[in-house]
């Protein structure tokens, strides 16, 4: 029986890296921490809100309002509320979209790059509530 034994010689691998990498690197790590501590912050801060939506809302919104209407408020707006709770809470839309089977859409904001703030009626009774980042 005949054994062979091979020999492997290994070289150590040197592995350099340019300081230019590291630095480009360390900021790209420090800009994505940033980013996220400010969206941890966000949603600490704004719970009832999504921290995504608050980010971008931050960078840049141009959201209208209806006369009378607060967060707060349409916050309270619920599935299966009244159409006069609705009003009582945050007043009248901007406008009113009205359909052939009679629901109707009460519309409480507005821009290209907004909070969309709609509330669904349909019997006299809120069907859904519309709270949601729109971008156009």
């Amino acid at each position: 029986m005949v054994h062979r034994l091979c020999r492997i010689k290994v070289r150590k691998a040197s592995w350099r890296v340019k300081s230019h990498v590291v630095k480009k690197f360390a900021a790209f790590a420090a800009g994505l921490l940033l980013i996220v501590t400010g969206i941890v912050l966000l949603e600490l801060h704004s719970p009832t809100e999504s921290a995504f939506e608050e980010f971008w809302l931050f960078l840049a919104a141009d959201t209208e309002y209806a006369a009378g209407y607060s967060h707060e408020s349409f916050r309270q707006i619920t599935a299966g509320s009244s159409e006069a709770l609705v009003y009582a809470l945050v007043g009248q839309p901007l406008r009113t979209a009205i359909y052939e089977d009679g629901s109707k859409y009460l519309i409480y904001s507005n821009g290209s790059f907004y909070r969309r703030r709609e509330v669904l009626i349909k019997d006299g009774t809120v069907s859904k509530v519309f709270s949601e980042l729109f971008i156009d």
